[in-house]
């Protein structure tokens, strides 16, 4: 199916079909203190939440009680936490209950290259006393190639409907290297969880030099991917170029089937969709598996820059039947979370919908960098600021009570979106814990 992209004047507003109505809808700022560089976040299967820190450091929390508080769970220690490395994404073991495992994607300082490995949880006395020990990593893969630039290094981790790991990692600023089989560069990897080759990975011989782990390539920066276990789609957000107006944010598509095995979604040559106006070079026809399935460009509406954060098809029971199947998006320069709707068979993007401007999220953070769906079917979005001050007013309003003042000094946001059956409940927390 060919590529959806958003008509210049209606690129902020929701169009080809009806929006979905927000009435009913309210927020609850879970927690916006004590935390610095969010980067990500994972739910184990009781609803406690791991929250990952790009500077090492994961928190385990409980958003079943707000306002959250949270306690160290595990610090990476051997990390380089240069520009766009350090600790970048997490996902959660499908056996987690029997086996206590989940997944890691860093960058150590010591050996120099990324990293997937996998740890083991530690019940102990349960809540937020549970922890994690370094000492049971157990490395699944190890990238080929050193640090040779400050940024694109992705990236984003899921399982897939096959069991395995998918993790998307960027081009390190070199786009030829997206293209560069004997490179993971760029690329979608597919692993087996105890580290083998998937023996129907596309180059699992690894002849000639290819990554033998490679199941598709030619991404620059896909920042986060989510599979959509039920259409069989892993959606892949997809950073665009700095060359504006030229520039365009992709979702891509991919699929655990044959017509995805080594595709190449051909950055540095393409960006953004049929008929590649400002890629001249780009030959794939109109709904060829590569093009991005929905696209927007740098310069539309006056924007002058994008950095889209992939998000997840919602499955959940909390919002309302009619936003089953939606696919929440993010973008970090431009302060919002987005919606795309799309066909029966989850190829064709429908629609693409104003949700929430995240500069209106309660909090000091607006630019989101991951978007999860939280066991009890909320939207919770990580927000990240590059600095605050001590002491900065932060408004909480309860039903038109008094803002109340709150120290805004970390860098998180964490806003849980909720159905209208929640709100009393949400009232009431927040009354007794801001306005006694």
């Amino acid at each position: 199916a060919a590529a959806w992209v958003p008509a210049p004047a209606q690129a902020h507003e929701g169009h080809d079909g009806e929006p979905l109505s927000l009435e009913g809808f309210t927020d609850e700022a879970v927690l916006t203190s004590g935390l610095s560089e969010p980067i990500d976040m994972a739910f184990l299967p009781d609803g406690r939440m791991l929250i990952l820190q790009k500077g090492g450091q994961i928190r385990i929390g409980n958003p079943a009680t707000v306002p959250m508080t949270t306690e160290p769970y595990m610090t990476i220690t051997d990390l380089d936490n240069t520009a766009e490395r350090g600790l970048i994404a997490i996902t959660i073991d499908p056996d987690f209950a029997a086996t206590g495992h989940f997944y890691l994607y860093y960058h150590p300082q010591s050996t120099g290259t990324g990293r997937l490995s996998r740890f083991t949880h530690t019940e102990g006395t349960g809540g937020t006393a549970s922890r994690a020990s370094l000492a049971t990593e157990s490395v699944v893969w190890q990238d080929t190639t050193g640090y040779t630039s400050c940024c694109h290094y992705g990236g984003g981790l899921d399982v897939g409907p096959d069991g395995n790991l998918w993790l998307t990692i960027g081009d390190q600023f070199d786009g030829e290297r997206a293209g560069d089989l004997t490179d993971p560069s760029g690329s979608i990897i597919r692993v087996e969880p105890d580290g083998d080759v998937p023996p129907d990975n596309p180059f699992a011989d690894g002849a000639n030099g290819v990554h033998p782990y490679i199941w598709a390539h030619g991404l620059r920066n896909p920042f986060r991917p989510s599979w959509d276990v039920e259409t069989n789609r892993i959606l892949i957000g997809e950073v665009g170029g700095n060359d504006i107006p030229q520039s365009w944010e992709d979702v891509h598509l991919a699929r655990y089937d044959d017509a995805y095995r080594g595709l190449n979604y051909r950055w540095p040559g393409c960006e953004g969709p049929h008929p590649y106006t400002d890629f001249p070079s780009c030959s794939p026809a109109e709904g060829d598996e590569g093009e991005p399935v929905f696209a927007y460009q740098h310069d539309d509406a006056g924007n002058a820059n994008g950095s889209l954060t992939g998000g997840f098809v919602y499955r959940g029971s909390q919002f309302p039947a009619a936003r089953n199947g939606v696919y929440f998006y993010g973008d970090y320069t431009r302060h919002q979370i987005r919606y795309l709707t799309f066909d029966h068979d989850g190829t064709t993007v429908t629609g693409d919908f104003d949700f929430k401007p995240s500069g209106q999220l309660a909090g000091p953070a607006t630019t989101v960098v991951s978007l999860k769906e939280g066991t009890d079917g909320a939207l919770l979005p990580i927000g990240t600021v590059v600095a605050a001050a001590d002491g900065i007013a932060l408004g909480v309003e309860v039903d038109g009570a008094p803002y109340v003042a709150m120290d805004a000094a970390a860098v998180l946001l964490w806003d849980r979106v909720l159905s209208p059956a929640e709100h009393a409940a949400v009232v009431a927390s927040l009354q007794d814990a801001y306005l006694g």
